[in-house]
């Protein structure tokens, strides 16, 4: 794990993200600073069809991944992220949350069914520990989130020990990468 990026390092990359031209650039950027951090699998979520309690249609929304393309599948086409309770804590929170407390209702037996099972289908590809990003609205129907799953081998301590070493950086590389990609030309699968 890289230990004490600084400020200097974060402030060169949010002025490179800023600058970058291409969805695929500005990921590639996030995602490099994310790895040596201990989160290698990392999704990001935009959509601007926002609905009640829901993204809307995924058709009509921008998911990117560094999961494997099975998870990938299974996370995004089928559905399989609006049985989680993180996808909950989103479509209802803004700010940062690790998933601790997600693991503690579990324990607790204080999940619904659908997301104690999935919270177990997570467990089946390596996938415990994490942070949750859910971001601010910045128009009417918009919702963004990132979610960056913990390298296997760490646990809860593990991530609060990168946040609290880390935290702002990740923060400031989060935001910055979000609204960066949310003024880029996004294509929809069924809208323009």
């Amino acid at each position: 794990m890289r230990h004490g990026a600084g400020v200097i390092d974060v402030t060169d990359l949010v002025g490179r993200i800023a600058t970058t031209e291409s969805i695929s650039g500005v990921w590639q950027l996030a995602t490099n600073y994310y790895r040596p951090l201990g989160f290698s699998r990392v999704n990001y979520g935009l959509t601007r069809f926002r609905h009640d309690m829901s993204i809307g249609d995924p058709d009509d929304a921008l998911f990117l991944t560094t999961q494997s393309d099975e998870y990938a599948q299974l996370y995004f086409r089928s559905g399989f992220y609006e049985r989680t309770p993180i996808y909950r804590w989103i479509l209802r929170n803004t700010g940062l949350t690790t998933w601790r407390w997600v693991h503690d209702a579990y324990a607790d037996g204080r999940l619904p069914p659908d997301e104690a099972e999935a919270l177990r289908v997570n467990a089946r590809y390596g996938i415990f520990a994490g942070i949750a990003i859910s971001f601010p609205e910045t128009r009417v129907r918009t919702k963004g989130a990132l979610g960056l799953a913990a390298d296997p081998g760490l646990d809860h301590d593990d991530v609060d020990a990168v946040l609290a070493r880390e935290g702002p950086g990740m923060l400031a590389v989060a935001h910055m990468t979000h609204l960066k990609i949310a003024t880029l030309p996004t294509r929809y699968a069924r809208r323009g």
